[in-house]
């Protein structure tokens, strides 16, 4: 790099994109050039030098780090193997969810930082081409170019991921929108077998309370014919006089009354146990009738042998 500064010509060996190294040659020295001029040209330079090797160094381990994660994603978004229960799929699909929402995090913060990158140096670059091109060095346009010519090649690069990166996330965010799909599906098919179980359940309940209603009027026709049989051999032993005196239909309608009111009664007495409310007065009535029903069994020779009379 030749340069011209107060007529004092020198030239410099060396920009430092590769070494590191540059050094200067003068045809005579100048205090001001020196320790003025110079180190701040020199400090721009060296600023700018460590952000380009920083700025690369970030940028190619950032676009490896993608590589590995558009591979990830293609292996969830092309796999067609899912177990066979449901329990695994769900497992699988939870760690698929869990790779992409990673991955789009890592894509989203490795954007943020080749964002600031690209500010920070694109911001040095400015200053240096200024100092390059307007500075009282008077350094020709042609040098100041391939001075600067690395960090424009840099921030085109940065640029270019910048924006693979953005496709990234896309795409990270398409597969996430692929997994939720197959995880509502599966989950539609759970509240589809759930619902047929339930449906099979219910026919199932369905089915035991017709034959519970079934037991239950059987069992309330035996309850009816014992306590009409016992009540009678009862009612003919505690008082066999009282018993001749009543005719046949006499015995059929108290113990048919009797038996029907004691079956009633006692379901009655049940379903009260059991909270039901409202049953007072049907219970009430039934006692009642059952209290009359015995009164004319223990009346009975009076009744009948009045009447006979």
């Amino acid at each position: 790099m030749v340069f011209d500064y107060n007529r004092i010509k020198g030239q410099r060996h060396g920009y430092g994109w590769n070494d590191g190294l540059s050094f200067y040659v003068f045809e005579r020295v100048d205090s001001r050039l020196l320790l003025a001029k110079l180190p701040v040209l020199e400090m721009r330079a060296r600023r700018s030098h460590l952000l380009w090797k920083y700025s690369r160094d970030q940028r190619v381990t950032i676009a490896a780090e993608k590589e590995e994660l558009d591979q990830e994603l293609s292996r969830v978004l092309y796999s067609n193997l899912m177990p066979a229960t449901r329990h695994e799929q769900a497992d699988v699909l939870e760690e698929d969810m869990a790779r992409l929402s990673r991955g789009y995090g890592v894509l989203t913060g490795n954007n943020r930082l080749l964002n600031e990158s690209a500010g920070k140096l694109k911001g040095l670059v400015a200053a240096l081409e200024k100092e390059l091109r307007d500075g009282e060095l008077h350094i020709d346009d042609h040098i100041a170019e391939e001075i600067t010519a690395p960090l424009y090649r840099e921030l085109e690069e940065l640029q270019a991921l910048i924006g693979e990166l953005r496709e990234s996330r896309h795409d990270f965010q398409a597969g996430i929108d692929v997994v939720e799909g197959k995880v509502e599906m599966l989950l539609s098919r759970e509240s589809l077998q759930l619902q047929q179980k339930v449906m099979q359940v219910l026919e199932l309940g369905n089915s035991m309370q017709r034959q519970s209603l079934t037991l239950q009027v059987s069992a309330s026709l035996i309850e009816f014919i014992i306590l009409a049989y016992y009540g009678l051999n009862l009612w003919k032993y505690l008082d066999p006089m009282g018993y001749e005196l009543v005719p046949g239909w006499g015995h059929f309608l108290l113990t048919t009354i009797f038996a029907g009111n004691v079956v009633y009664l006692t379901h009655l007495v049940a379903e009260t146990i059991q909270g039901e409310k409202g049953l007072r007065g049907k219970t009430i009535a039934a006692f009642a009738l059952l209290g009359i029903v015995l009164a004319i069994v223990v009346g009975a020779r009076f009744i009948w042998n009045g009447g006979g009379h």
